[in-house]
């Protein structure tokens, strides 16, 4: 199984994330909207997690192997490294989803 295939496999045990595959393409959702928050694609091991940019800044401080690309952050999942770092990203993107309101009403 490549990378790009077992982060897509943990990320469907999440409650909160749907998951829809598309041939080479996966699209992940999590929003109210329905909107998307990331793609990977399958071939390539390619994954770009649709964030906003003070966020943004954050991810690419702490997880080396990010940079960010445009609408978001980017990581070629091509080890275990890079597939941790990815879900790592996905986690504090579905966070943001989940409790991003409460954390705006709580900030002063």
């Amino acid at each position: 199984m490549s990378n790009a295939d077992e982060l897509i496999h943990r990320v469907r045990q999440w409650p909160f994330v749907r998951v829809e595959a598309r041939a080479e393409r996966v699209v992940l959702r999590a929003t109210a909207d329905d909107a998307p928050i990331a793609e990977i694609d399958r071939v390539t091991g390619a994954l770009c997690a649709f964030v906003p940019a003070d966020l943004r800044a954050s991810l690419v401080r702490t997880e080396p192997l990010v940079s960010e690309a445009n609408g978001g952050v980017a990581i070629t999942l091509t080890d275990e490294q890079s597939r941790r770092a990815g879900e790592r990203v996905l986690r504090r993107r579905v966070d943001l989803e989940r409790f991003g309101a409460q954390f705006r009403e709580a900030s002063p």
